[in-house]
């Protein structure tokens, strides 16, 4: 039995450990997800986590978009090897006045992902909102 509890943050029950296919259809294998069976906000789990550690908080559909344009404006500062992810996420953090231990992508609101695209825009040129 899974001792981990994601709790869904528009719903406030827990959410349900569900394959991929769940989400995306039959074909598809990307693993375990932690899925709202309310309002069907997710996230996805750590790959080899057998006790399926989620990436983040759940998400719905406007927040997973933001997350994932964040991502792409952020990653090539610490992909392109300029600087190593942990500092990227310390600079990030630095900007957006919040703790390092706090700031990751998986984690933030609409609201930190918006603080988050101008800080980087900001400390690394890249496009803003």
């Amino acid at each position: 039995m899974n001792d981990i509890e994601v709790i869904c943050p528009y719903c406030n029950i827990q959410t349900e450990l569900v394959r991929s296919v769940e989400i995306y259809g039959e074909g598809s294998d990307y693993g375990y997800f932690w899925k709202c069976p309310d309002c069907n906000a997710y996230v996805g789990t750590h790959s080899g986590s057998k006790k399926h550690a989620p990436l983040g908080t759940p998400a719905n559909e406007e927040l997973r978009g933001r997350r994932k344009s964040l991502h792409e404006k952020f990653d090539p500062a610490w992909k392109d090897g300029n600087l190593t992810r942990s500092e990227a996420y310390a600079i990030l953090a630095d900007g957006m006045n919040m703790p390092v231990n706090r700031c990751h992508i998986g984690y933030f609101t609409i609201e930190d992902c918006i603080l988050a695209t101008k800080v980087i825009k900001e400390k690394w040129g890249k496009n803003g909102e």
